[in-house]
């Protein structure tokens, strides 16, 4: 069997890695400085038509005033999981201008005009409303204020801030400008996954803000020794290389011509083995 040259030194690269841990996530940036829009930079706009045209200049992205029924949002769908047990989150360096703050919303629980938002590789999400005046977090769509949804009063518009929303496994956490103001436990509910949302997210919300750069967790690079792609590297992958290596089936994509010389040899076995030895 070919592989067999390096099953001693496989054993002990897996004495030595242990249980397998989740990959930490990268960041993606918006910056506005570039002098594009979101979409210029991979992310995906929901516009109601009608809605004023956000515009980039003095290096920020303005946005509004939105009218309170429409939504006007970009979010940023990945193809490689991301988890909230390795710990994500999203920054916003805003100025909010006017934002509008409904507790209710016809019974429905709050909603914002601005928000922040980010959910996982289950679906699992969270949301940050921000307001002229209240900061909330939720991840139900239909919670009032409560200590799953908790709100704070806070004096968001007329100033430049600094607004983090996180999440792990502990729950979810709102700072400003480095401060905790809000944390809570992660609900049950899901959304569509693996993706970061900022801007205007409800029907029954309006705002107007500077956003001036913006940061989020994403997947983290791929890795040449992640094989099968699924955020880890582990026995599964050096199993995956060596079915493929051996005429059996390859993961989608993945081909066994790891070195991409155009030809299947023991370099790339060999080449397999480096990576797999000293992975991302």
């Amino acid at each position: 069997m070919p592989h067999e040259c390096s099953i001693l030194a496989f054993v002990s690269i897996v004495a030595a890695m242990g249980s397998s841990a989740l990959a930490q996530p990268g960041v993606l940036v918006y910056d506005p400085g570039l002098g594009t829009l979101p979409t210029a930079q991979g992310w995906t706009l929901v516009d109601t038509p009608g809605e004023p045209a956000p515009t980039v200049s003095g290096g920020a992205l303005h946005t509004g005033p939105t009218n309170i029924n429409p939504r006007q949002y970009w979010y940023k769908v990945f193809d490689r999981p991301l988890y909230f047990a390795d710990g994500v989150f999203i920054e916003a360096d805003l100025e909010i201008i006017q934002s509008t703050y409904n507790p209710t919303s016809g019974g429905a629980g709050q909603r914002a005009g601005y928000y922040l938002s980010i959910s996982d590789n289950s679906g699992r999400y969270v949301f940050a409303g921000i307001s002229s005046s209240v900061l909330f977090l939720t991840a139900t769509d239909t919670a009032p204020v409560g200590p799953s949804c908790p709100s704070v009063a806070f004096a968001a518009a007329g100033a430049r801030r600094l607004f983090r929303l996180e999440a792990d496994e502990s729950g979810a956490r709102l700072l400003v400008d480095g401060v905790l103001k809000l944390s809570m436990p992660l609900g049950t509910e899901t959304t569509t996954a693996n993706r970061p949302v900022f801007s205007d997210l409800s029907v029954v919300g309006a705002h107007t803000a500077n956003l001036y750069a913006l940061r989020t967790s994403a997947p983290p690079p791929i890795c040449p020794a992640d094989f099968d792609a699924d955020g880890t590297v582990d026995f599964f992958d050096y199993d995956a290389f060596v079915i493929c290596f051996e005429g059996g089936a390859c993961p989608p994509g993945k081909t066994a011509d790891f070195d991409g010389d155009g030809t299947v040899d023991f370099f790339d076995y060999d080449a397999f083995v480096v990576a797999f030895e000293s992975p991302c």
